[in-house]
């Protein structure tokens, strides 16, 4: 599309197949290998979507074989302590199921 129409047309049409949505999830493959910054390393690399028209945006980025999530909500969405415990269960879960099937 942005060959044919431009970026603009693009960022448009994008923007208009988000405001849509309540919710977005994306993932991006970071580097497997340690990288820096001005001869600073790197510790851990996130990434988020701002200005974004949804209440819910997650991310997943993958940095050095570590998975980090972000979660991003309009301000009162979603209780702070509760979102926590609910997600700290979830990943033992799938830690626990991971461990189990080797």
């Amino acid at each position: 599309m942005r060959k044919y129409r431009g970026p603009e047309a693009t960022a448009g049409y994008i923007h208009n197949t988000l405001k849509n949505s309540s919710m977005a999830v994306s993932n991006m493959i970071g580097p497997i290998e340690k990288m820096a910054l001005s001869d600073q390393p790197v510790k851990g690399l996130y990434f988020m979507a701002v200005n974004v028209p949804q209440s819910l945006t997650v991310t997943i980025t993958s940095y050095m074989d570590q998975l980090r999530v972000a979660v991003g909500s309009e301000k009162g969405l979603i209780d702070p302590i509760k979102f926590r415990t609910c997600t700290e269960k979830a990943f033992s879960m799938i830690f626990d199921a991971a461990v189990k099937s080797k």
